[in-house]
C-alpha cells in the first residue's frame, strides 16, 4: 500500500478488446503472442518530475526496463550483517540516509556475495548510514559498495510508511524526449487518491486472480474494506508464462508464448471495478495456450489530471493519476 503515480499516453498498439472505444475509462485489454504480435517495447518518453510530496521532488529517467526515481547514491566502505525474518543491516558509510528512504528501494554493488549485490525493498534506517532492507539470502561480508536509493523501483512487503502525507498535492512535469515526443504543460496539483483498505474478497481475489473467463470485481466498498477520498479506482492486470523458478516473488520475466494487459478505470462510483468476461477470458486463452507462471494485479485509488499539448504540435492527451496502491502477485 503505497505511492503510485500512472502517466496514460495513447496506446502503441489497438486492445484486443475496448469497453468504452476512445475512452479513458472502462476496460481495455490486449493480448500478446510473443512470435507473431509481440508486447511494445517499453520506450523512454523523457524525463518525468514528481512533486508536492513531502518527501521531497522525485526526478524519474528511464532505465532499461523502465522508470525509475534516483534519490541520492554515493560509493565508500560498506558492511552486511543478516538480521531476523528475512532482513539485512546494511551499512553505508557516509550515506545520507533518512526516514524518507523507507519504502524505497537500496540498489547495491561491490559485494563478493552475489546475494548481497542487488536492489532491496528498504523497511527501516536507523541512521543516516544503517538501513534495513529486505533480503533473506544475505550473508555477513565488508566490501566497497557502490549504492544508490530508488524511488518507485518496485513492491515493499507491508510498507511501514505511507509516502504520501494528508494534503499533498502531486505536480507531474514530463520534460519531451524519446520517439515521438511532444510537449505537455504540467500536470497538477493533483489531490493524491486516499488510502484505502481492500474488502474481504478482493483480498483473497488479489493472490489467486481466477482463470475460468468469469468477471471479477476488486474494490474496497465491501464487507471489511475501507475507501478514502479519490477521483477514480484503477486496476492493472499483467500475466507473463516466463520462467520463474528461482526468481523474487515479485519478478515478471518477458514472456516465450502470450501476455496478457488489461487496464479499468472508473471516474466517480463507489471504489469498484469490474473486470468484464471479454477481458477475463483473454487471460483464460493465454493461459490454455501457454500456461500463466504469474500474473500481476494493481489496485488504486487515484486523482486524476489530464493535458494536451499545444498547437501547431499534432493533438495528443496525456492523463496522470495519483494516489495509493496495492499490489498482488499470483502463480497458478
Amino acid at each position: 500500500h503505497g505511492l503510485t503515480v500512472q502517466i496514460l499516453f495513447t496506446a502503441a498498439k489497438a486492445p484486443s478488446y475496448e469497453e468504452a472505444p476512445g475512452q479513458l475509462t472502462g476496460c481495455k485489454a490486449w493480448m500478446y503472442d510473443v512470435q507473431d504480435d509481440p508486447p511494445p517495447p517499453l520506450t523512454d518518453q523523457g524525463a518525468v518530475t514528481i512533486s508536492g510530496l513531502t518527501g521531497g521532488t522525485l526526478d524519474c529517467r528511464f532505465q532499461g526496463n523502465g522508470y525509475v526515481c534516483p534519490a541520492h547514491s554515493g560509493t565508500g566502505e560498506a558492511s552486511v550483517t543478516p538480521g531476523t525474518t528475512g532482513t539485512a543491516a546494511y551499512v553505508l558509510r557516509g550515506a545520507a540516509l533518512s526516514a524518507d528512504d523507507v519504502g524505497r528501494y537500496l540498489r547495491v554493488n561491490g559485494a563478493a556475495t552475489a546475494a548481497n549485490n542487488g536492489a532491496f525493498p528498504i523497511v527501516a534506517v536507523e541512521s543516516s548510514e544503517t538501513a534495513i532492507v529486505a533480503n533473506p539470502r544475505a550473508a555477513e561480508e565488508a566490501f566497497v559498495a557502490d549504492h544508490v536509493v530508488l524511488a518507485g523501483a518496485g513492491p515493499v512487503p507491508n510498507n511501514p510508511i505511507d509516502p504520501i502525507a494528508s494534503g499533498d498535492e502531486v505536480v507531474v512535469g514530463i520534460e519531451p524526449g524519446g520517439a515521438m515526443a511532444f510537449e505537455l504543460p504540467d500536470l497538477g496539483p493533483i489531490a493524491a487518491g486516499g488510502e484505502f483498505q481492500l474488502d474481504a474478497a478482493s483480498q483473497s481475489i488479489l493472490g489467486a486472480v481466477p482463470l475460468d473467463g468469469a468477471p471479477m470485481t476488486l474494490g474496497c466498498a465491501g464487507e471489511g474494506g475501507s475507501c478514502g477520498a479519490a477521483q477514480g479506482t484503477l486496476v492493472r492486470i499483467t500475466s507473463t508464462d516466463g520462467d520463474v523458478e528461482g526468481a523474487s516473488p515479485f519478478a515478471m520475466p518477458p514472456p516465450r508464448g502470450k501476455q496478457v494487459e488489461i487496464q479499468c478505470v472508473t471516474l466517480g462510483g463507489d471504489g469498484s471495478i469490474t473486470v468484464p468476461a471479454e477481458a477475463m477470458k483473454l487471460l483464460q486463452e493465454a493461459h490454455q495456450a501457454s500456461a500463466i507462471t504469474r500474473i500481476r494485479t494493481a489496485f488504486m485509488r487515484e486523482g486524476v489530471a489530464s493535458a494536451t499539448n499545444p498547437e501547431p504540435q499534432p493533438r495528443n492527451t496525456a492523463h496522470v493519476l495519483a494516489g495509493h496502491g496495492i499490489l498482488g502477485f499470483a502463480s497458478p
